[in-house]
């Protein structure tokens, strides 16, 4: 079982957080624990990325997202994060989709943004075909 990208609301700072982190619990074996794959990327981290336009090396924080097992990938399709990646506000800005799909490699524990893969986006849903890598 794998788990990725998430929400919470952080009362020390008042205010809702998205993670990016991603963990993986092996339920065929015993003890049944979770292990972490992917640490997260801060929100300075994206904020820099996504407002200067440069490529980051993992998705930032964000829910809402559609994600798929394939083979040894995990692909997570769109999510938002209210708009603090691109503004550095906490609150919700509406309006600030993801159009990205990024592929987890679960062997290597790499992220990798793949390009021009997206054609139509249909609400929260991933649809994964036959011979995409």
């Amino acid at each position: 079982m794998v788990t990725t990208h998430g929400y919470y609301y952080d009362r020390g700072s008042s205010s809702p957080t998205w993670l990016s982190d991603t963990w993986a619990m092996d339920l065929a074996s015993a003890p049944h624990a979770w292990r972490l794959l992917s640490d997260h990327a801060s929100h300075h981290e994206a904020h820099a990325a996504y407002s200067s336009g440069r490529a980051h090396n993992l998705p930032c924080g964000r829910f809402g997202h559609a994600s798929a097992i394939v083979g040894d990938a995990l692909y997570m399709y769109g999510g938002h994060d209210g708009g603090y990646s691109r503004t550095n506000r906490h609150d919700y800005q509406p309006g600030n989709d993801f159009a990205e799909l990024w592929r987890f490699n679960l062997l290597r524990k790499t992220w990798s943004l793949v390009v021009g893969a997206v054609r139509k986006v249909l609400g929260r849903a991933i649809l994964v075909a036959r011979g995409t890598s």
